[in-house]
C-alpha cells in the first residue's frame, strides 16, 4: 500500500495489502534469468519467441584448428598424435601426452597476440630445438587467418559471454545456441526490434541481422508491396506491384527463422 488506510484504499476502488513490498521482493527474486543456459531457445524469458524477431546478432563459433593440424600433417606426415606432426600440432591446440586437451587454446586468444603467444609457448614444447622449430611451424598458420575468430568457448556459456560482450547488452531479450547441445556452432543474441548495434561497433566475427530491403523490378520503378487495403489483423494478404516510393508496405525484413516479413506488419 502507499501509506493510506484500508478504508480509503477501498473507497478509491483499490485493493489493500499489508505486505506488498515483501510480495514484490519475492516476485523480483524469483523472476527468470535473462538467459537460461540449459535451455536457451525455449525459456519463457525470451519474450521475442511470441512474435517475429528481426533484431539479432550472430556469430559462428568456428575455430580452424583442424586446418592448422592438417597443415602440420601435410608437412611432416603421420598424424597429430605421434612424431614430428605431434610437436607441430602444439602450435595449433593445447596438446599433452599425445592428446588434444584443449582445441581452442589459440582461437580464444586476441588476434593481435595469437601468433606471438603461440611462438613463445613453443619454448615449453620440448628440450629439442628441432621439436621447438616444428611447433613454431604450426604457429605460423595463425598468421594466415583472415579476420577475427570467435574468442569464446563453443559452449552455451561461451555464447552467453559473447552476448554479454556486445554493445546494448541490457537491451537483449534472449539467446539461442544452434548446433550440437554441448558444442553449438552458432551463437545468436536476440535484441528488441530496432535496438541492434550497428556493424561499425560489432567485432569482425559478429554479424547483425539484415537491414530492411525492397523487392524491385529491373527498372527500379516498381516494387512488390502489401495491398493498402489490408490490415495487420487480417488472415489474408495481398501482394502487388506498386510504384516504388519507399513506402513501408514495400519494405521487408528477414526474421531470425528465415522468413520474409513486411515492415508494415512485422
Amino acid at each position: 500500500h502507499l501509506g493510506i488506510s484500508e478504508e480509503a484504499c477501498k473507497n478509491a476502488g483499490g485493493k489493500w495489502y499489508r505486505t506488498p513490498c515483501v510480495t514484490l521482493q519475492s516476485c523480483i527474486d524469483n523472476r527468470p534469468p535473462r538467459f537460461d543456459l540449459e535451455d536457451p531457445s525455449g525459456h519463457s524469458c525470451q519474450d521475442s519467441l511470441s512474435k517475429l524477431n528481426i533484431g539479432f546478432v550472430s556469430s559462428s563459433t568456428f575455430c580452424p584448428v583442424k586446418e592448422c593440424i592438417d597443415r602440420c600433417v601435410a608437412q611432416y606426415g603421420g598424424n597429430e598424435f605421434v612424431g614430428d606432426s605431434y610437436y607441430c600440432a602444439m602450435g595449433c591446440a593445447g596438446m599433452s601426452s599425445s592428446k588434444i586437451l584443449y582445441p581452442r587454446t589459440f582461437c580464444n586468444m586476441p588476434g593481435a597476440v595469437r601468433y606471438s603467444s603461440c611462438y613463445k609457448s613453443c619454448e615449453r614444447a620440448s628440450s629439442s630445438k628441432g621439436n621447438v622449430a616444428r611447433c613454431r611451424y604450426g604457429c605460423e598458420f595463425w598468421n594466415t587467418v583472415v579476420g577475427s575468430i570467435f574468442p569464446f568457448d563453443n559452449t552455451k556459456t561461451g555464447c552467453f559471454k559473447f552476448c554479454q560482450s556486445l554493445q546494448n547488452y541490457p537491451l537483449q531479450i534472449g539467446m539461442e545456441a544452434e548446433g550440437p547441445e554441448l558444442s553449438p556452432n552458432k551463437c545468436i543474441c536476440l535484441y528488441s526490434n530496432g535496438k541492434v548495434p550497428s556493424k561499425a561497433v560489432l567485432p569482425d566475427y559478429a554479424t547483425p541481422s539484415p537491414p530492411k530491403f525492397s523487392l524491385t523490378d529491373a527498372t527500379g520503378k516498381l516494387a512488390l508491396g502489401l495491398s493498402r487495403e489490408i490490415t495487420c489483423a487480417t488472415n489474408e494478404i495481398s501482394v502487388e506491384f506498386q510504384k516504388h516510393d519507399r513506402s513501408p508496405r514495400q519494405e521487408f525484413h528477414i526474421t531470425l527463422d528465415g522468413r520474409i516479413v513486411s515492415v508494415a506488419c512485422p
